[in-house]
C-alpha cells in the first residue's frame, strides 16, 4: 500500500512539474514572437523616419 501511495506522490510530483515546465516554457515562446514582431516594425519606423527626414531636408 504504501509503495503505491508513494508511486502516485511521484506521479502527481512528475506531472507537476511538467505543467511548471510547459508553462515556462510558452512564455518563452511568447517572449520570442513578440519580439520576433517588435524588431521589424522598429526597422520600418526608423527607416520611414530617415526617408522622410531625407525629403524634408531637400
Amino acid at each position: 500500500m504504501q509503495v503505491v501511495k508513494s508511486e502516485r506522490d511521484k506521479l502527481e510530483d512528475d506531472f507537476e512539474q511538467y505543467q511548471r515546465d510547459e508553462r515556462d516554457r510558452r512564455e518563452r515562446d511568447r517572449q520570442t514572437r513578440l519580439y520576433s514582431a517588435i524588431v521589424p516594425v522598429l526597422i520600418a519606423v526608423v527607416s520611414s523616419a530617415v526617408a522622410i527626414r531625407a525629403v524634408v531636408a531637400q
